[in-house]
């Protein structure tokens, strides 16, 4: 219950178990998911750390005109195009082929064990289809049964891809196996024969590796002329393409033999002393900076600095040791969805990669802010926080100035890490998109006073302070429009659901919604009603409302499918008065699978996929069990065909839902509801619910029920509540008086008598014995 009511307030979890098929298999095993993505965060952050501390080595770079001619000052291979030209002669070499021994017994055993295998298949589809052959025959041994003769002698879909896999070598399809399995022994035989004869006689020449097509096209130009296409293009060309078996296979050592001759008769290309490497006023390419790089041209030392990257690799470990403690104290649900980790480690890549996108213009117009931002947004509040710790120390390192360290890399991480936090303070309880602008705002003045501050420390420039105070100011709105546009694209990409999404699904403008209120306007009221119920019940026992409201909108959407076989839709005649009870049941059962089905095509949440199927548990449907029952002269039937066939509900939210659609339901079928049956039915449904096991798997207590029992009795009594008659009124006998005024009837010992209505006494009216129009 807890991963879900974190949604409230601003801090979203990855539904368990729904990861979209791309991720799917990762994210099965939270902890080796877990150590796949910190050992990627740990090379990506030591990548980048290691290139941004690298001091400047070169003037020259890619596409620059080059300002001063350089020349070659010794003799130095140009490796690039020599390598460029070894390759292009290599490419030019032939593969050497040679022959294959065995390859034509190769085929016949392979000729003989697919056809065998097709007879048996072909015998068992004689046996399901006309009860005939030798399968129909009494067992010989257990280890081949007899097959008893298929209902109406029709072959099941699951039949035909039980034969399939008895022919491992291909991959059969269901028309493949319907041909085959409908096929006669005789025909069979034949189509064997002429597969047989056409592969031995092709493997008689060449069939070369990687060039058999020409042969298989001339198999088929054979087989066509004597059988038809059906056992053409199903069976004998599938065990042709199989069976067809090179006898002239690729030499992989001579052809790399004969490439490697033909590359080392390439020489070298050098550039000659004194040669001009780069002529001034022409573009600089990548082989002229690798040229000069081999030469030492280019300023700097080219060495790899080791003692840096090793520095580097015990940063990174340190900063990812302190984020895996915070998980482990304060956030330990995170570890358990490896998708939020993810999450965390592309908010801190964006920072970074925006941060070095534009600190060419200033450090300080950085949107330090956007990842804190971000988080605060979709995640809690306390990882929104360590996340912005981190990445402001990152971003400060990742920036470049005059020297490794400098006091504008300290004000980075400073004004970075404390302006962030009043961001996060400022989303942490209203996690809204438009709340961000707000955030941004808070963050840029805050920056603003920050680098004034620090400013007056370090610096005795007042414009160069000014200066950096504006940028920094800008950084701030620049973060919150940012973290805006990206939001919704994150929030797709991680599959997440944040409040503004439940938002968005909660607008009766949604395609789904829509069709409710026109198909099945009574679905659509019952839904209201049991979100009505659902969020004052959450609200009690402090689960999430807005969740569970918008899964409430959302539960019976399988209802769509056939609208008109529930209650709450119909008009005039029932349609389950001409079905048995079973069909009956069968019909109310698919809403939810039918429900299911709507949510994937309209990409709704995981969570409220899940409220969707969970809704119902797998409790019967009792009406018609019972009357299965009546109808069976033995009084009973089997309970198991009338369960839905779906989880119980496994949180806070989706056992609210259950019990909020059963009481709703019950209540509505109460003649003269009141508050103490409303009350004797709550208790009633959730002692049923309790009893049948459905909420054994939901975090919630006796306390919980209490408190959930308590909010459905106040929400109802509302709904319920008793309203006064009002006395009988004849508008067609309407008219007006002389002056003007509304006639107006008062009930005078029975009859009726026409007056004005400033001649009705207010005691009158405050008694109900006679209303002027328009007043109560």
């Amino acid at each position: 219950m807890k991963q879900f009511r974190e949604v409230k307030k601003g801090r979203v979890k990855a539904a368990p178990g729904k990861a979209s098929g791309r991720a799917a298999p990762l994210l099965k095993r939270p902890f080796i998911s877990n150590v796949a993505i910190a050992a990627a965060a740990y090379i990506a952050l030591t990548i980048i750390l290691t290139a941004a501390l690298q001091p400047e080595r070169f003037d020259m770079k890619v596409g620059e005109i080059a300002k001063t001619t350089v020349v070659a000052t010794k003799d130095v291979l140009d490796a690039d195009t020599t390598n460029r030209y070894r390759e292009n002669a290599a490419a030019t070499v032939e593969k050497q082929y040679s022959r294959r021994e065995g390859a034509r017994e190769q085929s016949i055993e392979l000729l003989d064990s697919i056809f065998l295998a097709m007879e048996d298949a072909r015998a068992l589809g004689e046996a399901l289809r006309l009860g005939t052959g030798r399968f129909a025959q009494p067992a010989e041994s257990s280890a081949r049964p007899a097959v008893t003769r298929a209902p109406d002698g029709k072959i099941s879909r699951e039949q035909y891809d039980n034969a399939a896999k008895s022919i491992p070598q291909l991959n059969m399809s269901q028309w493949q196996m319907t041909i085959l399995m409908n096929m006669d022994a005789d025909t069979l035989a034949s189509v064997k024969e002429q597969t047989s004869l056409a592969v031995l006689e092709a493997m008689e020449g060449f069939v070369i590796q990687d060039q058999a097509d020409a042969v298989i096209n001339s198999i088929q130009r054979r087989l066509q002329n004597v059988m038809s296409s059906d056992h053409c293009w199903n069976i004998a060309l599938p065990v042709a393409r199989v069976c067809l078996v090179p006898n002239m296979v690729i030499n992989q050592e001579e052809t790399e033999r004969k490439q490697d001759e033909a590359r080392a008769s390439i020489e070298p290309v050098y550039y000659k002393q004194g040669q001009n490497i780069v002529t001034a006023g022409s573009r600089i390419t990548q082989q002229q900076i690798n040229v000069m790089k081999s030469l030492g041209l280019i300023r700097g030392d080219t060495r790899f600095d080791g003692v840096l990257f090793g520095g580097v690799c015990l940063f990174v470990a340190l900063v990812l040791l302190v984020y895996i403690i915070h998980l482990s104290v304060f956030e330990r649900e995170v570890l358990a969805q490896p998708k939020l980790q993810l999450l965390m480690l592309a908010l801190t890549l964006i920072t970074i990669g925006l941060t070095l996108a534009v600190q060419t213009i200033s450090p300080y117009l950085a949107p330090l802010s956007v990842g804190a931002l971000l988080a605060a947004s979709m995640l809690p509040s306390t990882l929104a926080w360590a996340l912005n710790v981190i990445t402001a120390i990152l971003v400060g390192f990742v920036f470049r100035s005059s020297s490794m360290f400098s006091q504008q890399m300290l004000h980075v991480i400073v004004h970075g890490m404390l302006g962030s936090a009043i961001g996060v303070y400022v989303l942490a309880n209203h996690p809204r998109r438009l709340t961000t602008l707000l955030a941004g705002l808070y963050v840029s003045l805050f920056n603003l006073v920050g680098i004034f501050a620090l400013g007056f420390i370090t610096n005795n420039s007042m414009s160069s302070i000014l200066k950096d105070a504006l940028f920094s100011f800008g950084s701030g709105m620049f973060a919150a429009v940012l973290s805006m546009g990206l939001q919704p694209a994150l929030e797709w990409a991680f599959n997440l659901v944040t409040p503004a999404k439940l938002l968005e699904l909660a607008n009766p403008n949604h395609p789904l919604l829509r069709r409710m209120m026109l198909e099945a306007p009574g679905t659509y009221q019952h839904s209201l009603m049991v979100a009505n119920l659902a969020e004052s019940a959450a609200d009690a026992i402090g689960a999430n409302a807005l969740l569970v409201r918008v899964g409430a909108y959302y539960h019976d959407i399988g209802k769509l499918r056939r609208p008109q076989f529930f209650k709450e839709n119909q008009l005039g005649d029932n349609p389950h008065d001409m079905l048995d009870p079973q069909s009956s049941a069968a019909i109310v059962l698919s809403h939810v699978p039918d429900g299911l089905s709507l949510a994937v095509k309209h990409h709704l949440p995981p969570m409220i996929k899940d409220l969707i199927s969970q809704h119902h548990g797998d409790t019967p449907v009792v009406y018609f069990y019972k009357q299965a029952c009546k109808l069976n002269p033995e009084g009973t039937a089997d309970i198991s065909k009338f369960r839905y066939d779906q989880p119980r509900p496994k949180t806070a939210e989706a056992a609210i839902l259950m019990l909020a659609d059963s009481v709703e339901a019950a209540v509505r079928s109460i003649q003269d509801p009141t508050g103490e049956k409303m009350q004797q039915g709550i208790k009633s449904i959730v002692q049923q619910k309790m009893a049948d096991g459905q909420l054994d798997d939901t975090p919630i207590n006796f306390h919980d029920l209490n408190l959930i029992c308590k909010a459905f009795a106040s929400a109802l009594n509302g709904l319920y509540h008793q309203r006064i008659d009002y006395p009988a009124f004849d508008i067609r006998t309407e008219s007006k008086s002389v002056d003007g005024s509304i006639l107006v009837y008062a009930a005078v010992d029975g009859n009726r008598s026409a007056a004005p209505a400033a001649a009705v006494a207010p005691q009158a009216i405050l008694s109900g014995q006679s209303r002027p129009e328009g007043q109560t």
